[in-house]
């Protein structure tokens, strides 16, 4: 087994660590969201590239989740609008031969009333890889899969954005094929999940 595998709670203790420095919600008025030290329902993220067009500079993996009761949220005095609070979490990427694995846990924030209007209930929206050459990330993400089940995404990618990769931008890719200019020379990123096992 790859020793970069072998203590995935110390590797999650580690994310929980760069999260509460680097991970953020959406806009100023959000509180602090407290992190689950102990969570227990994970899931694993790999990812591989298919006919990969060159090397990239590093490659990154992320969680995304959001709060789904909203009416914990206050609402905006002028709008009267109230905001969705979101997370991003950075996970660690471990490299797995050619190809690459990360483990997120669904249940990595704490309920609790944060804007003193009843209990916040987060869940984790979707999780994914970015593949970064220069200025340019190539992302792929993808729902956290039902019980015994997968999920997975493989997008298409073209060779000219990876050639252009000094201009700024996250290419989420396209599903067809065909859209694509020079479509003999696309390149697709796979990325699944799966509940994770004991190791």
């Amino acid at each position: 087994m790859n020793r970069a595998l072998d203590s995935t709670s110390r590797r999650y203790a580690c994310a929980l660590a760069i999260a509460a420095i680097a991970a953020c919600s959406s806009g100023s008025s959000h509180p602090d969201i407290k992190l689950n030290r102990s969570p227990v329902k994970f899931f694993d993220l790999f990812a591989a590239v298919k006919n990969p067009p060159g090397d990239f500079d590093r490659v990154e993996a992320k969680a995304f989740y959001e709060v789904e009761n909203t009416k914990c949220a206050p609402l905006r005095k002028v709008s009267g609008v109230r905001d969705t609070p979101h997370y991003t979490m950075d996970l660690p990427v471990a490299s797995v031969g050619t190809a690459y694995r990360a483990r997120v846990a669904a249940d990595a924030l704490v309920d609790e009333d944060y804007f003193g209007q009843g209990t916040c209930h987060w869940r984790l929206l979707s999780a994914g890889f970015y593949f970064v050459k220069k200025r340019r990330g190539f992302h792929v993400s993808v729902a956290p899969p039902a019980a015994n089940e997968v999920s997975s995404s493989t997008p298409y990618f073209s060779i000219e954005s990876y050639e252009d990769s000094a201009d700024q931008l996250i290419d989420t890719g396209l599903r067809d094929k065909s859209k694509i200019t020079h479509p003999e020379k696309a390149f697709q990123i796979e990325v699944t999940a799966r509940e994770a096992t004991r190791e």
